[in-house]
């Protein structure tokens, strides 16, 4: 093995030399010339050759070497335009940015959270600022690009073109994405006749910048080359600022190199165990140092590092490319966006003592592994793309905007958690289970493309649009509270089984659960579904729709294939033939409302309609909004007729029982009578309203009324036999008292 490539072994790695020998074979006959130039043009790091990682990367990388030994420089397109010129015939109105106030002008192109480092400010200090806008910029939307690349449409739209001003007018175009996409300061290889031909050398006859190391054209994602002609391998970049392996920072171009005795560079923090302090300045307002205070203690052990202050600790775990794996803190509290922003490698990260975040606190940071014990509160867009596997929060309560998108755990317990925004858990595809016993409210999109296959959630009484939207593993859904929902609830959820939400009255918009193995629905006070009202059933599906009142503003189709207790329905879009087979109504005024929202309609037919108290029996056809005169409604006050069975009802408006332990008086209202169950002999009504009026208002406790009442009604019902069958008395869910039977006597 000659010399250089034993130095290129050394410095590059076994497999960087084999590459080097196999296509400069050449070259490496003059002692010394590969290696010098390999340490001329690339600072050492054992990573070069996986990062060239396609055959035309090695390829260019191949050229590049030659280009540079050959130092020919290729002549540069001569146009004679200006840049704003050119820029124009590519699409752009370009403009240089003399002052701050002109920057800002800019910064309404961006996404919140994809804004440039530019836009914090002092970058005119440092660097010349042009900044090109396509013309069409409006109609280029954010949210059309769902998988952003750096030089599709949207990157390119609005890009930034900036020059060091420290005599090499080093080039960075900068991408609209920002970091959200690889490398978005090389945007065009950072060449400016990728753009269009001809505009390098424009900016060099028109503003007088001549670049250096402009004419190779050779770029490779995460390097970036200093004034000194190397290219680094970095680790992030922040406001022009290149942090690097091996305590090396490029600022503005310029390479620092940090004594390795006393500093340490760890991801863009400076640890300098001289002074015992820690260093952000290159991201304003980085709370670390700030939240950590005056530092006490400071130990490096072989890959950690401890630093505490008072009752205040962090310890940072990193691995030999000096980034930052594993976090761990006490007793900082109220962390905000710019906490750890940058520490892209972070697996573990726990916070003691830390009782809420704000706003975009590690937004975008895939972390692994989250233990946060103490939190109780997080705002908007915390957390966001976590990735994490495991995530222990005991005590949260509250959480905001895109908490938690797209982890990876498969179990969840948030045992605390009462309310939520929007997108709670979003896109969480590998959750398979999760536990949350006190939730209340939430936003939009609840849960929505995950893989749960079962949810229960106890206390949710309020969502806005898209609950449980895109489940395609999820079969039970048990919603016992809730009362109100909007648009697309349970929408795309096609394995779905079970539906169990007993006190829901209002679907603000669509309801299509779009699932054809529905084998229980119990949705029984339902009283609106705004736009659409979608359900496809099968003949053993058992259906519980009973209070069912649909708006007027519903428009497409309904229930297809409705078989439930020997009761079929069949309704079609607005506009054709409906058929209602048979259809059991809470009330005359839901009768009504059905009858006047088909006014319009072709055709309308009933076959039998039960009502509370009236059967309406033979048929009732409506037709351009009218009743058939031939139609009949008998009103039967003291019975009914089921199957072919008349029942006698000991129906009561108010049954009096007086208590002598307590001064008050119950009375029972038996209204919105549902059918349970119809037997041979026995059919079993629910009463749902128990109304307590108090005689002494001012001494008595109506907890201890309601307890009362209940234990009257389970244990001494002697003064109500003849209404109650005492032995078939059960306990339903309900949003207030519990609900009872009520027994129906056939009449011989």
């Amino acid at each position: 093995m000659s010399d250089d490539l034993k130095i290129i072994k050394k410095k590059y790695g076994e497999k960087m030399m084999h590459f080097i020998r196999e296509n400069f074979s050449t070259l490496l006959d003059t002692p010394g010339l590969v290696s010098s130039v390999m340490l001329d043009t690339f600072y050492p790091t054992h990573s070069l050759y996986y990062d060239l990682v396609s055959d035309s990367e090695r390829n260019k990388f191949i050229e590049f070497i030659y280009s540079t030994l050959n130092k020919e420089e290729k002549p540069l397109v001569d146009t004679g335009k200006s840049p704003k010129e050119l820029m124009n015939e590519r699409g752009y109105i370009l403009k240089e940015c003399t002052s701050e106030l002109k920057i800002q002008m800019y910064k309404k192109y961006y996404q919140k959270g994809e804004e440039l480092c530019t836009f914090y400010g002092g970058r005119l200090n440092k660097a010349r600022v042009f900044f090109a806008v396509k013309k069409n910029v409006n109609e280029i939307i954010r949210e059309n690009f769902k998988n952003p690349e750096r030089e599709d449409e949207y990157g390119t739209s609005v890009i930034s073109i900036q020059f060091s001003k420290n005599g090499s007018n080093t080039l960075s175009i900068k991408n609209r994405y920002n970091h959200t996409v690889a490398n978005p300061d090389a945007t065009f290889s950072n060449d400016l006749d990728n753009i269009i031909p001809g505009l390098t050398k424009s900016f060099e006859d028109f503003y007088g910048i001549k670049q250096i190391y402009s004419q190779n054209n050779f770029h490779l994602d995460g390097y970036v080359r200093a004034n000194d002609g190397k290219f680094y391998k970095y680790k992030t970049e922040i406001n022009n600022v290149y942090f690097c392996a091996d305590n090396i920072i490029i600022d503005n171009f310029e390479p620092i190199f940090y004594d390795k005795s006393r500093y340490l560079v760890l991801d863009y923090f400076i640890i300098d165990f001289k002074k015992k302090a820690i260093f952000s300045s290159f991201v304003k307002r980085e709370e670390l140092p700030s939240k950590l205070g005056k530092i006490d203690y400071l130990e490096r052990n072989k890959n950690t590092v401890l630093m505490s202050s008072n009752n205040k600790s962090v310890e940072f775990t990193f691995n030999e490319k000096k980034e930052i794996t594993r976090v761990k803190c006490e007793n900082l509290d109220n962390l905000s966006s710019n906490f750890l922003c940058k520490t892209y490698s972070i697996d573990y990260l726990e916070l003691k003592g830390t009782t809420k975040i704000k706003d975009y606190f590690l937004h975008l940071v895939h972390i692994k592994s989250l233990n946060m014990p103490d939190l109780a509160y997080a705002s908007d867009m915390c957390l966001t793309s976590t990735s994490a596997a495991h995530i222990n929060m005991p005590k949260l309560k509250y959480a905001g905007d895109n908490f938690l998108e797209r982890i990876r755990a498969k179990k969840v317990s948030f045992p605390s958690l009462v309310k939520v925004k929007n997108n709670f858990l979003f896109n969480s595809l590998s959750l398979e289970e999760i536990y949350l016993p006190k939730l209340k409210i939430a936003g939009g999109d609840l849960l929505v493309n995950t893989g749960l296959t079962k949810v229960k959630l106890p206390e949710l009484v309020i969502t806005k649009e898209k609950l449980l939207y895109h489940n395609n593993f999820l079969k039970r859904v048990y919603l016992p509270k809730l009362v109100k929902t909007e648009s697309e609830f349970l929408t795309e959820s096609l394995a779905l089984e079970i539906l169990i939400v007993p006190n829901l009255r209002e679907i603000d918009g669509k309801f299509r659960p779009c699932s054809e193995n529905l084998k229980e629905v119990y949705i029984p006070n339902l009283r609106s579904s705004y736009y659409e009202f979608n359900m496809s059933v099968n003949e053993e599906t058992k259906v519980n729709l009973e209070s069912l009142i649909l708006a007027r503003e519903v428009k497409n189709t309904y229930i297809r294939d409705y078989v439930s207790n020997n009761i079929k329905l069949e309704l079609i879009s607005r506009g054709y033939s409906r058929k209602l087979k048979r259809w059991s109504m809470n009330s005359n005024r839901f009768g009504e409302s059905m009858i006047n929202y088909y006014e319009s309609s072709d055709h309308y037919e009933i076959n039998e309609l039960y009502n509370k108290n009236k059967l309406k029996v033979k048929t009732v056809v409506l037709t351009d909004g009218e009743v058939n005169k031939n139609t009949t409604i008998i009103d039967y006050s003291n019975s009914v007729e089921l199957n072919g069975n008349k029942y006698a009802v000991d129906r009561v408006e108010k049954s009096v029982i007086e208590c002598d332990k307590a001064n008050f008086v119950i009375i029972l209202k038996l209204v919105n009578l549902d059918v349970m169950s119809t037997k041979s002999t026995v059919s079993y009504f629910i009463i749902k309203e128990v109304d307590v009026y108090l005689r002494e208002l001012n001494s008595i406790n109506i907890k201890r009324v309601r307890r009362i009442v209940m234990n009257l009604l389970k244990n001494n019902l002697d003064g109500v036999k003849r209404v109650f069958d005492i032995n078939n008395v059960r306990d339903y869910e309900c949003t207030s008292v519990n609900e009872y039977t009520y027994k129906l006597t056939k009449i011989k």
